[in-house]
């Protein structure tokens, strides 16, 4: 799908999402989505475009990844800048 066929979606606070990098995707971006994204992600600020500090007051998202890390319960929680991601509901092709 290219980021031109994007469908808008309706962020909502814990909605079951995918998260793809684009293209111009920082290092940092791609490596989280590979290490922590396998089930997908869960939305966590509300509103959820926000600007985060840490990214340099960049539009982002708060994400907690859908499946457990190492030890149960061990979920990966973190933001992420909206110019480097592409979004679609969990499932969707």
């Amino acid at each position: 799908m290219s980021e031109e066929d994007e469908k808008e979606i309706l962020l909502v606070w814990g909605l079951h999402i995918d998260i793809r990098p684009r293209e111009s995707a920082s290092q940092r971006t791609k490596n989280r989505l590979i290490e922590k994204g396998a089930e997908g992600f869960l939305v966590q600020s509300s509103p959820p475009e926000q600007p985060c500090k840490a990214l340099h007051n960049r539009k982002s998202i708060l994400v907690v990844a859908a499946s457990d890390g190492a030890r149960r319960g061990d979920r990966w929680v973190g933001w992420l800048p909206m110019d480097e991601i592409s979004i679609r509901r969990w499932g969707e092709k």
